[in-house]
């Protein structure tokens, strides 16, 4: 009786590794950065993916009657923020990927890039022309 329970144990140890060795491939390749982030004007994003890219849509903005007015689109001026996607940016190096940005405020589309900085911060950065750069760092929800 003592071998089979042995057996029963070993198999469940086994199988808590594999689990636990497959959690920790998935962090490091993109895992990081995915979940909910809330911005310093008190938006919140959604970070999906992970791997070679990852795509930031948003969830909720403060002013909650607020459109994408600025959009060069004319015709999509007047859709509502939640759910238009910010990005998607391709894997740059370890924790960190870069891409286009989508500005709501001034509906331009700048070069940029995020990158985690801890397991609840994150630094996401916009140029234009590579010398004028804004960035911020958003904190997970």
């Amino acid at each position: 009786m003592n071998k089979v329970k042995s057996a029963v144990v070993g198999f469940a140890v086994v199988i808590s590794m594999g689990f636990v060795a497959t959690s920790t491939m998935a962090a490091g390749m993109g895992g990081k950065a995915v979940g909910t982030w809330k911005t310093p004007k008190g938006s919140v994003i959604r970070i999906t993916g992970g791997g070679n890219s990852i795509v930031g849509t948003i969830v909720s903005v403060k002013d909650k009657s607020r459109r994408d007015s600025k959009n060069p689109n004319k015709a999509k001026r007047s859709r509502k923020l939640p759910g238009i996607r910010m990005f998607n940016l391709r894997k740059n190096g370890a924790d960190a990927w870069k891409g286009s940005l989508y500005n709501t405020e001034d509906g331009k589309t700048y070069a940029g890039h995020v990158k985690v900085l801890s397991a609840n911060k994150i630094k996401l950065s916009g140029c234009v022309a590579a010398i004028f750069c804004k960035s911020q760092t958003w904190t997970r929800k």
